[in-house]
């Protein structure tokens, strides 16, 4: 994808690096945007929390973050194992190529609720159900996608 990308935004810049544990260099110039696509499922609450946290930090103002995940309102109830006490995140269970494991899921409430106290709004959302071939052996997947301005 950072080929691709760099085929068609020859000005552009790209980085790969980990998400929890990347930090800028200083002097480096704020970022017009960030794009995280279904990325976060194997980071804890606190994890994504931080992520979140130096997005914002990182986006000039009026920058724009990007994001696709699944939002734990839209997953399957029976796959549910709890909700945190402030609602805003939810364990559960998923089965992805062949595997089953456990993952930590915001709901859409605690991802405006994450946005907003890192300076951020919603500018649009949608869902889209994601239906796998079969031979994936993997859930299906609502994904809810949006985008966020920095104030």
């Amino acid at each position: 994808m950072i080929d691709f990308s760099r085929k068609n935004v020859p000005s552009g810049k790209f980085h790969i690096a980990d998400m929890c544990t990347y930090e800028r260099p200083i002097g480096s110039q704020d970022l017009d945007a960030i794009f995280n696509v279904r990325a976060l499922f194997r980071e804890t609450r606190a994890e994504i929390e931080t992520c979140v946290g130096n997005w914002a930090k990182w986006l000039k103002p009026q920058g724009l973050l990007c994001v696709v995940v699944l939002a734990a309102d839209d997953y399957n109830p029976a796959k549910i194992e709890h909700y945190e006490s402030d609602g805003h995140c939810a364990r559960v269970k998923r089965r992805f190529m062949g595997n089953d494991e456990h993952c930590v899921l915001f709901s859409r409430t605690g991802w405006e609720h994450l946005l907003q106290v890192n300076g951020l709004e919603v500018l649009d959302e949608k869902m889209e159900l994601f239906v796998p071939p079969e031979e994936a052996d993997s859930d299906e997947a609502a994904q809810y996608c949006f985008v966020a301005r920095k104030l």
